[in-house]
């Protein structure tokens, strides 16, 4: 039994050309079906100390991902899992049992989480939480698993949409930071500067991420974006989605995260729901492509 083994999280091995269980654990963000080729490609060009042909290859979520895994993987849920697990602990004796038992009751209760907060199950909900929902989900300790299993499930949908809506864009990217969701998409651009937007603690950025030639001092980066860039940040919005974005009420033109971050933003409007973050992320995405098309940039990440 091996962890983290090739990037893999476990792997269940019997021996040289023996079956073996080869496992993904992914509690928040899900990968998308390139990752799991790139994981199964590396095993094919290289010696591996069980049967590839004989192996199970098993994507363990505790939310069902959005499409039909790529051969030979297969999707398993914690829910699907659970039975087993309880079926385990019956199995067990003296502290064995104890221990399994209570791994299955928090598994039970992460799900019934991960259920009550999963965008995909309502877009039309609020996707903000409520400064209840925060404060609860916080003293809980749960607060990260949520705003992880949100984000990873959110870059999932809008990374289908846009694929749907525009094309080979690459993936929206999520994290957690500060108390809170992040979700962004980037696209490379000239000189080796990436253009594109992040959502965070209820702010809307469009984004300037200098390259590795560019000046190193702040006054000097902004500077520049403002001279060669400046086009790029307009917040203009279609009749259907300006209610999404109210006014940017700060008093600096531009903002900054060290070491090369320059943006601006605009707050997100009370009340906006996943389906209005959707629109927006497309919107801005497809802005961002002709921005960066027009001026010579033609590879997304």
């Amino acid at each position: 039994i091996r962890r983290e083994w090739r990037h893999l999280d476990l792997l269940v091995a019997l021996g040289d050309g023996l079956p073996a269980l080869v496992l993904e654990n992914k509690i928040g963000a899900i990968p998308n079906p390139r990752q799991l080729d790139g994981y199964y490609a590396g095993l094919c060009s290289t010696w591996l100390p069980f049967s590839l042909e004989l192996a199970r290859f098993v994507l363990l979520t505790l939310t069902p991902p959005s499409f039909v895994p790529p051969e030979p993987w297969r999707s398993v849920t914690y829910w699907e899992l659970l039975p087993a697990l309880r079926e385990t602990a019956q199995n067990l004796t003296g502290p064995d049992t104890i221990l399994v038992e209570a791994y299955a009751g928090m598994i039970a209760r992460l799900i019934d989480v991960a259920m009550a907060y999963d965008p995909g199950v309502d877009l039309n909900a609020p996707f903000a939480l409520s400064s209840e929902e925060w404060s609860m989900l916080n003293d809980s300790r749960l607060l990260s698993l949520v705003e992880k299993v949100r984000a990873g499930r959110f870059a999932e949908i809008v990374t289908n949409k846009l694929m749907t809506a525009i094309g080979e864009v690459g993936q929206v990217g999520a994290g957690f930071s500060n108390g809170s969701a992040i979700y962004q998409w980037f696209m490379a651009g000239q000189a080796g500067r990436l253009f594109g937007w992040q959502v965070q603690n209820g702010a809307f950025r469009l984004a300037v991420i200098l390259g590795d030639a560019d000046p190193r001092l702040r006054a000097d980066q902004e500077a520049l974006v403002a001279k060669l860039h400046s086009p790029y940040f307009d917040f203009s919005l279609t009749d259907d989605l300006r209610h999404t974005l109210g006014r940017y009420e700060g008093r600096k033109q531009w903002l900054y995260y060290a070491p090369s971050f320059v943006y601006q933003y605009r707050p997100l409007a009370p009340g906006t729901t996943w389906n209005d973050l959707l629109a927006l992320a497309t919107w801005f995405s497809r802005r961002t492509l002709e921005f960066a098309v027009d001026h010579g940039a033609p590879n997304c990440i």
